[in-house]
């Protein structure tokens, strides 16, 4: 191929491009099955489409060649800043700290900065990295349940507590109802995960990367109830509960993503 002005034109735009619209494709590979596999494919095409330049001649496959180049090199950016969060143990990866689901049920705060984590066989490292915040004074060996069964009563109510579990709404209804008990009178629940953007991020048992399980079921059923509950719309959805809020007016809920999507204002009293 000529290295004509308008030929080096032609392929700049279109690796330019490729590289642009496979980062939609590889951030939904890399959300179903993980940066390993976005790593290893971006390899394999860099690969072909390297040994296809050696070879090839022409306007149009030199185009597609650097089309596959394109795609290789953002699969490759994108996926090396977080293929160290595919290896080592749960506990010790970031992308793990928030599933608090099996190891942390959840977090406690109130306004002086004490803080207590229920924390089951979350191992050493965990512990440390909350400790080394220098606003831990106490972690509690003992899961959500347990904690507001055996230790909340004999300890002060709390006017913050944060909800981000497990994420499934069977737990979360008991999550808000134990809550409930330990709040002071103008102390608010924090609970995370409420608002989910695609219906497989709010499957249960989970199956995708990025997840935020069917916590906006119990958030519906609080507020169908006439629960003073609003969701923040940030951070995969905050949903708040504090008694300033107007309660809304009964209403029925149906428990699917279809109906969630067309009533998120009413279901999730969205801010």
């Amino acid at each position: 191929m000529a290295l004509t002005g308008a030929n080096l034109a032609i392929v700049t735009v279109a690796f330019t491009l490729a590289g642009t619209v496979s980062n939609l494709v590889w951030g939904l590979i890399a959300d179903r099955h993980g940066f390993r596999l976005v790593f290893l494919l971006s390899i394999a095409l860099w690969v072909i489409s390297t040994i296809m330049l050696i070879v090839s001649s022409g306007v149009l496959l030199t185009s597609l060649v650097f089309i596959g180049i394109g795609a290789a090199v953002q699969g490759f950016q994108h996926s090396a800043m977080y293929l160290a969060l595919e290896f080592g143990h749960q506990v010790t990866v970031p992308e793990f700290q928030q599933q608090g689901a099996r190891r942390h049920p959840v977090t406690f705060a109130d306004i002086q900065g004490e803080i207590y984590i229920p924390a089951k066989d979350v191992g050493q490292f965990h512990d440390d990295v909350f400790r080394d915040t220098g606003i831990i004074d106490q972690v509690v060996d003992a899961k959500f349940d347990q904690f507001f069964e055996q230790i909340a009563p004999g300890l002060d109510k709390w006017d913050i507590i944060f909800i981000d579990g497990l994420q499934e709404a069977h737990q979360v209804d008991k999550d808000i109802e134990n809550a409930l008990r330990s709040l002071t009178p103008n102390g608010s629940i924090v609970i995370h995960d409420c608002n989910p953007q695609d219906e497989i991020r709010q499957r249960v048992p989970r199956e995708s990367r990025q997840w935020n399980g069917d916590v906006w079921k119990s958030v519906a059923k609080y507020r169908s109830q006439g629960g003073r509950c609003v969701v923040i719309d940030t951070d995969e959805g905050l949903g708040w509960i504090h008694r300033s809020l107007e309660p809304p007016e009964p209403f029925e809920v149906e428990y699917t993503y279809q109906a969630l999507d067309k009533n998120r204002e009413l279901y999730l009293g969205l801010r």
